[in-house]
């Protein structure tokens, strides 16, 4: 019974710091993601190593919580190469123990790294799976509301539509996932997808339609606020001094470059595009910074782990001499008593080689390519989160409170904070009260 009672302890010990150890790993997480959306990228990237350090190798659900925000990191940042390092390590355990959502999801994720590195066949191929997952949830699913698979279609849309192949298709698929956010009354979405089809029109050469539903898009994102379609649509109606007015206002250097350059205005086009190669000559140095700063935890790690190694070894060896020497005793006392002869000595066996530290794998380089720069919708999922964001609850009490996961509730964050374009808390509440949000 007493066995019985410490078992029940030991357990219940160890259970209780598993809770804290995840506690405390959501909170670096949510830390981490804050970070990441006010363009921290480099001491984001660095929590996360941390927390990854800390976590056991054995807790994979754990890890892919700081695999997902570091995935976010260095999308944002152009590192391709990283985030689809991560972005496949979250795939693979949700392949193995995510639900079909989470599935679609990771696919989806790696779908855009792969189109912003500009390998949209890999992005076709893992969007189609995704698509063939959220069709399999419609069909299967009674409360199942379609917005992922509108999100999909429309990005399978696009990517067809940079690959200047099957346009019939990526206009069908578009047109879908626009009839979709129309049923679900996502008006912010619609403008996007109106805006997409104008693009696709153009495309095909129908000049007239193309203008039609980029007129409608442009209308639409004013309405919502989309200052980066709203642009867009100036752009591709070829009202370029607008355009270049309101990319000014709104900050968007590299559309502001192009109406400049289809006005004309050769002076103040190379200024943007200087400051432009600037910005990606500073995101260039964050990044091996953040690399070389890696390079160096992971080695002193490998350094910690083999001074561990070591030391596990010369405690075994010493408890192996002692256990040795005490039976050399034994032997020689009860041989005194037994026979006048001496006992042979055992043989000592050798102490064991430390095993060498395995060297870190090393990753193909993928070409260097900038950062997309999408706008993602704003759900009624995320006015929620808004809501409680701005009541001052955190990430991990937010999906406590929704019931989902804190990877969730981080990803409607950044997505929030990108669809506004803000990077501050403050910035959230001044727009959650103009708006009536709260």
């Amino acid at each position: 019974m007493k066995r019985i009672v410490i078992i029940g302890i030991l357990i219940a010990s160890v259970s209780s710091l598993r809770a804290d150890l995840r506690e405390q790993s959501l909170a670096l997480v949510d830390s981490a993601y804050s970070l990441a959306v006010s363009g921290e990228y480099a001491r984001a990237i660095s929590l996360n190593e941390d927390g990854l350090n800390a976590v056991p190798e054995d807790s994979t659900a754990l890890r892919c919580e700081f695999y997902s925000c570091l995935l976010y990191c260095y999308h944002r940042l152009g590192d391709y190469e990283r985030a689809l390092v991560y972005g496949e390590r979250c795939l693979a355990y949700d392949e193995q123990q995510g639900t079909p959502q989470d599935l679609s999801a990771s696919l989806g994720n790696l779908a855009g790294i792969y189109s912003s590195a500009g390998q949209n066949e890999v992005a076709e191929a893992y969007l189609r799976r995704a698509i063939d997952i959220e069709n399999e949830l419609l069909n299967t699913e009674k409360d199942y509301t379609p917005k992922s698979l509108a999100v999909r279609e429309a990005m399978l849309g696009e990517v067809l539509l940079a690959k200047d192949s099957a346009l019939d298709e990526a206009l069908a698929l578009t047109q879908d996932a626009l009839t979709i956010d129309r049923l679900l009354g996502r008006r912010l979405q619609q403008g996007m997808r109106l805006a997409q089809i104008g693009h696709i029109y153009a495309a095909l050469g129908d000049r007239q339609s193309a203008d039609a539903y980029t007129s409608q898009a442009l209308q639409i994102a004013r309405e919502t606020g989309n200052k980066m379609t709203e642009v867009l649509c100036l752009l591709q109606l070829g009202c370029y001094e607008e355009a270049a007015e309101q990319a000014h206002e709104y900050g968007l250097k590299k559309q502001e470059y192009e109406a400049c350059m289809e006005l004309g205005d050769l002076k103040r086009a190379m200024t943007l595009k200087n400051e432009l190669i600037n910005e990606e000559n500073q995101r260039q140095l964050i990044i091996a910074q953040v690399r070389h700063d890696t390079y160096n935890k992971e080695q002193e790690l490998a350094k910690q782990k083999t001074r561990n190694k070591i030391l596990t070894v010369c405690a075994l060896t010493a408890l192996l001499a002692v256990c040795v020497l005490a039976l050399i005793l034994f032997l020689q006392r009860r041989g005194k008593q037994d026979s006048p002869e001496e006992p042979e000595l055992p043989i000592i066996p050798e102490t064991p080689e430390t095993p060498e530290t395995p060297e870190t794998p090393q990753i193909p380089d993928f070409p260097e390519t900038p950062a997309s720069s999408d706008t993602i919708a704003l759900t009624d999922r995320e006015k929620e989160v808004v809501k409680l964001l701005c009541e001052g609850l955190k990430g991990k009490d937010i999906a406590e409170r929704m019931n989902v996961s804190l990877r969730a509730v981080n990803s409607h964050k950044t997505n929030i904070f990108n669809k506004l374009g803000i990077s501050s808390s403050v910035e959230l509440v001044r727009y959650a009260v103009e708006h009536d949000l709260l």
